[in-house]
């Protein structure tokens, strides 16, 4: 379904949901009802709450509306929510990991900062065979606390804004670790400032960690965020590569920087913006750089769609990163071939390599892009001829490029 929105982008803006919200599948028990105070106005409490249910819609706490203070705010504003419900997060730092599987919109005013606690919350999905640790998670569907899995149809509509989420270098070997996770929503995530995403380290060298990460029957606008330090992956929508439905995303406008070129080896080669394994969408006006890694085995790239079809890349500016713009599919090391993909009107500078096409991709059209002072190729069209994979690109067509310092080169396999 297409996610309509009237887009107010100034920061820390109050979200309302315009129309009803239909049957919602809600996940009884998959959080512990924690025993921050709910106070009501009416009852004795005063001055300005901590969290409170916006029930007015004016972003301002009135006499009657339920507020909660201390440990665990948020996350008793949400379990004591209904679906529709707007929370406001009034600035000050809370040190939470939150689950919501409700239908809510969730506003940080400015100064709001939600902070990652040692030992966050975790969860499986049905999409994945990874465990994922979260700041915050978004998951419609059916919670399994057998195995601590969500499951199943039922999607949920969320927004979320205007918050600091300080990932406390939080992230495990053992798990995924993602500031905003998603499975199974509809909805925005806009104006959010994502950093301190690594593991113990402070650092890409071992855990796999993303700012925002989506799975599942999800039909998300993410725009306007800021997201950094990351080892694996910055905005990302993954779909599972089987029957399940796959994430739709609208990836705008966001702001996302890599590592760098670090002097030590073996690190996790950092993706700025990923669209893969089913999903689809489009890639539009974001600024992406930074996105490099130290290791023969491996690279970077500022925006890597793979494994999938139907998306569109566009007006994207795109530098600093070992690969700028990365086409990628697959026959033999997995079956995902990558089809029907659009690279147009990009700016693409100073990377390793511009704009790729790679292995098995087929009907990919670059156009209109700008391309200069790439150290080695403008474009590059790559056929893999390796042990685990041997495919060669299929209808590419490049046309009305402005390539500058760097030049097209093409790469067959020698078989």
């Amino acid at each position: 379904m297409n996610n309509k929105r009237g887009r107010d982008r100034a920061n820390h803006k109050c979200m309302l949901i315009a129309s009803t919200i239909a049957t919602m599948f809600l996940m009884a028990g998959f959080f512990a009802v924690y025993s921050a105070p709910v106070v009501n106005a009416n009852d004795g409490g005063g001055g300005q709450p901590d969290v409170f249910i916006d029930k007015n819609g004016n972003c301002t706490w009135d006499s009657g509306e339920d507020a909660f203070y201390g440990t665990h705010a948020i996350q008793t504003a949400i379990d004591n929510a209904t679906d529709g419900d707007t929370i406001i997060v009034n600035a000050g730092t809370y040190t939470e990991s939150i689950t919501i599987n409700k239908s809510i919109n969730l506003v940080g005013k400015p100064g709001a900062i939600i902070k990652c606690p040692s030992s966050p919350e975790d969860v499986y999905i049905q999409e994945s065979d990874h465990h994922f640790e979260y700041v915050i998670a978004v998951l419609g569907g059916t919670y399994n606390s057998t195995n601590d899995t969500v499951y199943g149809p039922g999607t949920i509509h969320v927004n979320i804004s205007g918050f600091e989420i300080d990932g406390s270098n939080a992230g495990t070997t053992d798990h995924y670790f993602a500031g905003i996770f998603i499975r199974n929503a509809v909805g925005n995530i806009s104006n959010n400032y994502i950093h301190d995403m690594y593991g113990p380290s402070g650092n890409g060298s071992g855990e796999q960690t993303f700012g925002i990460l989506a799975y599942g029957n999800s039909d998300l606008t993410v725009y306007n965020n800021t997201v950094k330090d990351f080892s694996r992956g910055g905005i990302v929508a993954n779909g599972d590569l089987g029957g399940l439905p796959d994430p739709v995303a609208n990836i705008e406008s966001n702001v996302v920087i890599g590592n760098g070129l670090e002097s030590a080896t073996n690190w996790r080669a950092e993706n700025g913006i990923q669209i893969g394994w089913g999903a689809s969408g489009t890639v539009k006006e974001n600024e992406v750089y930074d996105c490099m890694c130290n290791d023969p085995s491996w690279a970077s790239s500022g925006i890597i769609i793979t494994g999938t079809e139907n998306v569109i890349v566009e007006d994207n500016d795109v530098h600093g990163n070992d690969g700028g713009i990365t086409t990628v599919g697959y026959e033999d090391y997995k079956d995902a071939p990558c089809y029907n993909i659009t690279i147009k009107n990009n700016q693409v500078y100073s990377n390793v390599v511009g704009i790729d096409a790679e292995a098995n991709v087929d009907h990919v059209i670059i156009e209109g892009n700008t391309i200069h002072d790439n150290e080695h190729y403008g474009v590059d069209i790559w056929a893999y001829d390796f042990d685990w994979e041997s495919s060669t690109p299929d209808n590419i067509t490049i046309q009305n490029n402005k390539v500058s310092v760097s030049y097209t080169h093409l790469t067959l396999p020698t078989n």
